[in-house]
């Protein structure tokens, strides 16, 4: 380990972030302080391939606990990339002289609205901040927005998927997947304007489905592959109940291998076809 100057901006545990020039390497950060016989403040990153140096501990000291022996290091803050906030990427994409649609991962849309994909590498892996930013300025550019493709970013907290909805008014189809989603249990999103939803490899699983229900009240699509999912866990039942927009619900490369879970699903709309 090695010192260095203190960041600009400040991490906190939960956040996600990725190492200095790999894009590809993207951990959690479980711990924000010093440690012991070294100066200033290092951060304690859990990494998603498991490709660390601990399991969160140092000379004998514990500071967090990593999902595995060897998933967890501490790095300095200059040494992780943040990402940037929406803001930055919106102001990325419409005051770039780029005139490539595949530079900036924007593509316009016959019938009018715009279907907008962030590319991880060119807008340096998306996150929303702390605080989300306010998009007053590009509201006009934003009135016809209506899909949203943030999948392999930074992104991790459900309520700043919902301030993104609440700023795009005319939304039906955002993409998560790939965006370690954390769990929740109050604060629920707003996203009830949503038809289209795709968390893939989020680690999303049916409790959090359960809990977005009532927010996915126009839901149409809903694909959640990839997940680990191997229970439905209906709310209140013992059949999922509600989902009355519902017509296609995704649960490919999950890990169901019981009929008795299938079932569960019986009470949704004829029209559900599930893949």
């Amino acid at each position: 380990m090695q010192d260095s100057q203190e960041p600009r901006h400040e991490f906190w545990v939960g956040q996600r972030v990725r190492a200095l020039g790999d894009p590809q390497r993207i951990g959690t950060v479980k711990y924000v302080g010093p440690i012991e016989g070294y100066s200033d403040t290092w951060v304690g990153v859990d990494w998603d391939n498991g490709e660390g140096k601990h399991d969160g501990s140092m000379n004998g000291v514990r500071y967090f606990h990593a999902k595995s022996d060897r998933s967890g290091s501490f790095v300095r803050p200059h040494n992780l990339n943040q990402g940037i906030s929406l803001l930055e990427a919106l102001e990325s994409r419409y005051k770039s002289d780029s005139t490539k649609d595949e530079e900036v991962g924007v593509k316009g849309e016959k019938g009018g609205g715009w279907k907008v994909s962030f590319v991880p590498h060119v807008l340096n892996r998306l996150r929303t901040e702390k605080d989300p930013c306010t998009l007053t300025a590009f509201y006009f550019l934003l009135i016809d927005i209506k899909e949203l493709d943030l999948t392999g970013n930074l992104l991790s907290e459900w309520k700043d998927v919902g301030t993104i909805c609440e700023q795009l008014p005319a939304l039906r189809t955002i993409n998560l997947s790939n965006n370690l989603m954390s769990p929740y249990k109050t604060n629920l999103p707003i996203l009830k304007i949503i038809q289209v939803l795709v968390v893939n490899n989020t680690g999303v699983d049916w409790e959090q489905v359960e809990l977005l229900r009532q927010s996915l009240s126009t839901i149409e699509e809903l694909h959640i592959m990839g997940n680990n999912i191997s229970r439905i866990l209906p709310g209140s039942s013992s059949t999922v109940q509600g989902f009355d927009c519902l017509r296609l619900l995704n649960l490919e490369n999950n890990c169901i291998d019981e009929w008795n879970e299938i079932m569960k699903l019986s009470q949704l709309r004829w029209s559900l076809t599930t893949d």
